[in-house]
């Protein structure tokens, strides 16, 4: 039997960009914090290329024993990157990950991440981030300062590793993801 062939077998067959354009990036991120009244308030991850929409990863709100879900959780973001690592074959998270944070960003305007997303993003083998980091543990009171960044993911590297790229970047803490979900800071 022979097939005819048609431009949608061929860009079915095409490999995506893992990341996006700064500015579609960007709108992405705009439209999931006026979506959703915690992302001003909550330290959080959002990958900008998920839908539209988005979604915003809380990893320190954990409500095991609630039907009440207030974002994602850090095992949904591992679940999340591994589908988007595997759609451009490139390694998974199969012991531990690690988000670093590549800028200080202490305003709300996001147009001062373009530099560092695009640099990041020229490497091609990284998820790209954007996170809102508030320094206070009470930082749901509004008494925290809010720092809005840009950074990536970095699989297959060890603590180390890690730890180097969070000197590099001048950050103070980094997480680290494990495959299981549960993330923990550390310097």
């Amino acid at each position: 039997m022979v097939k005819d062939f048609n431009i949608n077998d061929l860009t079915d067959q095409l490999v995506r960009p893992l990341n996006i354009p700064f500015d579609n990036a960007s709108s992405h991120y705009d439209k999931f914090r006026r979506d959703n009244p915690l992302a001003r308030k909550l330290s959080h991850s959002h990958i900008p290329i998920e839908p539209l929409s988005g979604h915003g990863y809380f990893f320190d709100i954990p409500k095991p024993h609630s039907d009440q879900r207030i974002g994602y959780t850090a095992k949904d973001f591992v679940e999340k990157c591994n589908e988007l690592l595997h759609q451009v074959n490139l390694s998974v998270i199969t012991d531990v990950a690690y988000i670093v944070g590549h800028t200080d960003n202490e305003s709300d305007d996001l147009d001062e991440l373009k530099k560092e997303y695009e640099k990041i993003r020229q490497q091609q083998n990284k998820i790209i981030l954007f996170g809102l980091w508030i320094t206070d543990e009470h930082a749901i009171q509004g008494q925290g300062v809010p720092i809005l960044d840009v950074g990536a993911l970095y699989v297959n590297i060890d603590r180390n590793t890690a730890k180097h790229h969070r000197l590099e970047k001048h950050q103070q803490v980094i997480l680290e993801v494990p495959e299981d979900g549960g993330v923990i800071e550390f310097t």
